[in-house]
């Protein structure tokens, strides 16, 4: 068991191109780098919202069973024009997955909304600059609380959309978390949570990250989720010393942090 303390002092260790390889490792970086190359920066960043939004409930995990054939559908069909074109692609897709109903509703509500079209015509500037406001924006039109999970992580999905346009200057303060599953039993693994609700798991990520940042101020919860989130895939794995050691992780680092599992 280890106390914040201990995780704060050790992941502080982490140098700033690790956090960035860490980023650059997510299922949402790996995957959809052809629908950039097809769409272009608009409607990339649309879609990389979209795809956040409608990705809860998978039939498996996420970097099996959603952006591989997520992906794979989306390049092997016509470029839209369009959000509406948008949503004619990605029903295809909605339309075989579990809660298809659901699913298909909420392509409907997002991509045929005003921000929807407004996002389609925005330059990559204008997504970083108004990337908090995007946030409030994004929840009024799901009608949805701006912290629960699949609207923080559809501005996860859109702040490494950013990322690989090369853009880095972008202000993901005070955006919580998005709690899976995964970052939950991280959390548990490292002693530092039992049964506790996602408001309090935002609560003491939050707490963690203000620890990281006071020795690396360019880390933000993008990088902090896609850590937590890896690690436990690591564990799982029983890979975790070796996985990080590939990555460049230090020996003596890469053990200090594999062994906060004890």
């Amino acid at each position: 068991m280890a106390s914040m303390e201990e995780v704060v002092q050790i992941l502080c260790r982490i140098p700033y191109p690790i956090w960035e390889g860490f980023v650059r490792n997510e299922p949402e970086w790996r995957f959809t780098e052809p629908v950039l190359e097809r769409y272009g920066p608009s409607r990339f960043l649309t879609f990389m919202v979209m795809a956040g939004l409608n990705d809860y409930q998978l039939k498996g995990p996420a970097e099996k069973r959603y952006w591989p054939p997520l992906v794979e559908h989306v390049i092997q069909r016509p470029i839209p024009e369009s959000p509406e074109d948008l949503e004619e692609v990605l029903k295809g897709f909605y339309e075989k997955e579990r809660l298809r109903t659901a699913k298909i509703r909420r392509l409907k509500r997002f991509l045929q909304s005003p921000l929807a079209h407004r996002m389609w015509r925005m330059t990559p500037a204008e997504f970083s600059q108004s990337f908090r406001a995007l946030w409030y924006k994004i929840a009024k039109t799901m009608g949805q609380q701006k912290e629960k999970k699949t609207i923080v992580f559809s501005m996860k999905c859109l702040g490494i959309g950013i990322l690989m346009l090369g853009v880095k200057e972008f202000d993901f303060a005070g955006i919580p978390i998005p709690v899976d599953s995964r970052v939950r039993d991280l959390l548990k693994r490292w002693g530092l949570i039992r049964k506790v609700s996602e408001s309090e798991i935002q609560s003491i990520c939050d707490e963690m990250l203000q620890g990281l940042r006071r020795a690396e101020p360019a880390v933000n919860m993008i990088h902090l989720d896609s850590l937590l989130w890896q690690m436990e895939g690591f564990y799982l794995q029983g890979l975790a010393f070796k996985r990080l050691v590939k990555m460049g992780v230090g020996v003596d680092l890469a053990r200090a942090i594999a062994d906060l599992r004890r």
